[in-house]
């Protein structure tokens, strides 16, 4: 009974170590698509900045 009690226990052992390991897998993943998103929002909003900058200056120009 030990002996099957300790196979036991391995095998959980065992799939519990692998379920830890797909679950930081898909942290990663879903960390990594995140900073994508972060990376693409901010790129927007330089851009959006960038276009009201260019519209200001020219607005500023046809005023002089």
């Amino acid at each position: 009974v030990e002996s099957q009690l300790l196979s036991v226990k391995g095998i959980f052992s065992e799939q519990l170590s692998q379920s830890a390991n797909e679950f930081s897998e898909k942290i990663t993943d879903v960390n990594k698509t995140i900073e994508k998103k972060i990376a693409a929002i901010k790129n927007d909003f330089s851009t959006n900045i960038n276009e009201i900058n260019e519209k200001l200056k020219n607005t500023n120009l046809n005023k002089s």
